[in-house]
């Protein structure tokens, strides 16, 4: 790995003062990407819903779908989804 031409043997050989000088500024760049997320966050996608579905099916939601937060696991939204797809398939025949 090379740090503006310098190896990283030779970064590890910098004084410390000088390391964390080059720390405080990537912590300095972070912080002013991260804020500038905050002030131009992306566009929201909104879908318009159909007046009617072609197909529902209702799902139980069990205590072992939620994470410790109490929200819905991604991995267990994609079981959830992979059923109601099965579900669906079934009904078509």
């Amino acid at each position: 790995m090379v740090i503006h031409g310098m190896s990283l043997a030779q970064a590890d050989a910098l004084p410390v003062a000088v390391r964390i000088h080059v720390h405080r500024m990537l912590d300095s760049v972070l912080g002013i990407i991260a804020g500038w997320l905050l002030f131009f966050p992306m566009p929201r996608i909104q879908f318009q819903r159909p007046q009617h579905f072609f197909f529902s099916t209702e799902i139980q939601i069990y205590i072992s779908h939620v994470n410790q937060g109490g929200h819905l696991d991604n991995a267990q939204l994609l079981t959830l989804v992979s059923e109601a797809r099965v579900r669906f398939f079934k009904k078509l025949g």
